[in-house]
């Protein structure tokens, strides 16, 4: 019995069926070459090309069944998949539309919202970004779950900065497809931008799990990680993206980040030198290390360093990183034997790098009704910023003063004095989920008048809401002391003692000076009860030199002159804080012994939690003796608030002279030595002298409660007239200038 071309047919679609293509192809296409225009075996063979691979001999060979017989449905269909292949899309989406004509089935509407779908990936690749996302939105008007759309439609939306929306887009996707690797990663950026850290890296996992060769996304990940608090998840990712060779040197970089935060900073030492070993043009890493040698009074190693920071500071300002690189330098600098020029130069390049020559404010009032001063700091918690600042809020004048806190981190959200500052503010607002452009259009919006900055470059700065010019007068106040150098924030806040009239040829800023000190203090509480000196791990019997110092601020220079201190007084100990790291007490002591001093008479005071028992606790020492470089500030208010007795130098740089305006405001300047030698010469003196130093003592205490330097209220006057001051010269259309507050609280005219 001859077979016809119908059981032929069958025969070949079984074959086809059960994947045995070249079965099946040599069926169709000799069945083809008895009856040509067979539109079933013309369209089956060209279903089968397209599984082979060859979308243009299916195309063609599609068309001519639809030649033959244009009323099948699934003939356009499968047209239009073989178009999608070849990138034919507006020829895949015609055909696609014919499908749904003649036959609308759920799998026809499905198949036209992929080819809208992807003629709007070629709209948005052409960069016609209205057309792509009205197509994305035809394709899922069709087809709501088709996650493709879904995620294309979120990454337009990211695209146009609105992350919130991206996300929304990113996770009806994955609920379609939950392994759709692109928007996992998509998803997990936009997560990171809105400050979802940690949600931002349970994408980042899903989508290494998939990816695991994208090291770059290994980086993100430790990066969320990182910020969501996972210092050892972090860890672990960027030792896994070390294990690339492209991002060797980045991926150690980060690792040494996330070691030095963690108090491990040998550790981190290491990482930051194999960083350079691996890129020895890799300035971010030699700027880590610098830093990092600082934290570990690794003095010898690190000024060996200091000969190549002015080179590393010129590639930057060449743009070859971000000047963001420059921060650490910009804060450390002043804490080292450097030229201050190549202070100065660093704050230069940074300020000329963000200021974007362009003011986001709105139109000055001559005359408000209220002046609206908005504080932005990143430090609304248990910080030494807002332990100074605490009352600060709550005391300014209503009547002529709004206050606004602007909150750049929330990690210490839940802490008391968080809540304290919340609670004193008109209004605390939270710019931790927004991005960049958003928390410039929330301060413009707010209508602040002067915004303050208390930052500077410290971590988890945001110094480019105030180099969009935010506000119409923004003013630079505590941070990291000194001057910022950036046109945008042309204001600074001093004192007579810590910027002398003579010294300004240096300073770019307008400088306006306060009567009494240019830093705030606060009455913190002290606990009532003392601790005994064998609590403290003190002798009972020694005088007690106090130094509770950031370790940044001891320096060769003034460790020695301790040392020197303690050659002279045979029962004197020093009283250090512990810092993170267990490294730079052995450094400390290392050096001690170098120099013949007994390291056991150096002290390490633990962390206490507490403030008010870690203020009281002071009064188991007899004398604290400042840092030279940069002076103690918010340490020496500890001290003189508690009655301690302080023993500064007056250095050359405001930094140098932050406790001298302290003694000056407390009126204690006998305290106040102006060279290296009459600072040991009076420790060793009142070491010597108990009845002095008790003198000193009842003096303090005396005068503490009476001097301004603790009188708050009085300082916030003063404060006020200065932005007063300011304010009346921005609003006469005039330049920024330096003035003087006079003590009765009114600026010159």
């Amino acid at each position: 019995m001859t077979r016809g071309p119908a059981a032929d047919l069958h025969t070949a679609l079984a074959h086809h069926q059960a994947g045995r293509f070249d079965q099946a192809e040599a069926l169709y296409r000799a069945l083809l070459a008895a009856q040509p225009d067979h539109a079933d075996a013309l369209h089956l063979l060209g279903v089968l090309r397209l599984q082979q691979d060859d979308p243009a001999e299916a195309a063609a060979l599609i068309a001519r069944a639809i030649e033959r017989n244009a009323g099948v449905a699934y003939y356009h269909g499968n047209l239009a998949e073989a178009y999608l292949r070849l990138g034919r899309i507006v020829d895949a989406v015609a055909a696609s539309r014919r499908e749904v004509t003649l036959a609308p089935s759920e799998q026809a509407r499905h198949r036209l919202g992929r080819c809208l779908n992807a003629a709007g990936a070629a709209a948005q690749k052409a960069g016609d970004f209205a057309s792509a996302e009205r197509l994305y939105e035809q394709a899922l008007t069709l087809a709501s779950n088709l996650a493709e759309a879904s995620s294309n439609l979120g990454s337009l939306r990211q695209r146009a900065g609105d992350d919130a929306a991206a996300i929304a887009h990113y996770r009806k996707a994955l609920t379609t497809a939950p392994d759709l690797a692109p928007t996992l990663l998509n998803l997990g950026k936009a997560l990171g931008r809105l400050g979802n850290y940690a949600e931002a890296a349970e994408a980042l996992m899903r989508y290494t799990a998939l990816a695991p060769a994208d090291h770059q996304a290994k980086l993100l990940l430790g990066e969320a990680l990182e910020s969501a608090g996972d210092r050892d998840g972090a860890l672990a990712a960027f030792l896994a993206a070390a294990k690339s060779g492209p991002w060797l040197s980045e991926s150690l970089f980060r690792a040494g980040r996330v070691l030095r935060d963690s108090g491990r900073l040998h550790d981190a030492r290491d990482a930051f030198r194999q960083a350079l070993q691996a890129d020895p043009d890799f300035d971010g890493a030699r700027i880590a290390l610098f830093s990092t040698l600082n934290w570990l009074c690794a003095w010898e190693e690190r000024d060996a360093l200091l000969p190549t920071l002015p080179a590393c500071v010129e590639r930057i300002a060449s743009g070859s990183e971000p000047v963001e690189t420059l921060f650490p330098l910009a804060v450390e600098l002043p804490y080292v034997p450097a030229d201050p020029a190549l202070h100065r130069r660093v704050l230069d390049v940074i300020a000329r790098g963000l200021d974007q020559g362009r003011s986001a404010h709105g139109p000055v009032e001559a005359e408000p009704a209220r002046l609206h001063v908005g504080y932005v700091s990143p430090d609304f918690g248990d910080h030494p910023i807002s332990q100074v600042c605490r009352r600060l809020f709550a005391l300014h004048d209503r009547s002529r003063f709004t206050v606004t806190c602007y909150a750049l981190d929330d990690r210490d959200a839940a802490s008391p004095l968080r809540a304290e500052i919340e609670a004193s503010a008109d209004r605390f607002v939270s710019l931790a989920g927004l991005s960049e452009e958003q928390a410039v259009e929330r301060i413009v919006g707010d209508a602040v008048h002067i915004l303050v900055d208390l930052t500077g470059y410290l971590r988890r700065s945001r110094p480019r809401l105030f180099a969009a010019r935010a506000a119409p007068v923004q003013v630079y106040w505590l941070g990291h002391a000194g001057e910022l150098r950036a046109p945008y924030i042309p204001y600074l806040i001093a004192d007579r003692i810590v910027l002398p009239p003579e010294v300004e040829s240096d300073v770019a800023s307008a400088v306006v000076r306060l009567p009494e000190t240019y830093h705030i203090a606060d009455r913190m509480p002290v606990a009532a009860e003392t601790p005994t000196r064998a609590a403290a791990g003190l002798p009972e019997d020694a005088f007690v030199f106090c130094a509770f110092n950031n370790p940044l601020k001891i320096d060769r220079e003034v460790f020695g002159t301790w040392l020197e201190i303690l050659t002279k007084v045979p029962n004197g100990v020093l009283w250090l804080s512990h810092g993170i790291s267990d490294a730079t007490t052995r450094n400390l002591k290392a050096a001690a012994e170098a120099a013949g001093v007994d390291p056991a008479r150096l002290i390490f005071a633990g962390w206490v939690r507490d403030k008010s028992a870690h203020l009281a606790r002071h009064r188991c020492a007899d004398l604290f003796l400042d840092t030279f470089r940069f002076n103690a500030s918010s340490t020496t208010l500890d001290a003189l608030w508690t009655g301690l007795p302080v023993l500064t130098r007056r250095g050359d740089s405001f930094t140098g002279r932050i406790s001298a305006s302290m003694l000056t405001a407390v009126g204690m300047p006998d305290l106040i030595c102006e060279t290296s030698a009459d600072y040991v010469e009076r420790a060793v003196a009142l070491a010597n002298a108990p009845e002095a130093v008790a003198d000193l003592r009842r003096r303090l205490e005396e005068r503490r409660l009476s001097a301004p330097l603790f009188d708050t209220p009085r300082f916030v006057r003063h404060l006020e007239a200065a932005y007063e001051g300011m304010w009346r010269q921005v609003a006469a259309g005039e330049e920024p200038r330096g003035f003087d507050v006079s003590a009765a609280g009114s600026p010159p005219p």
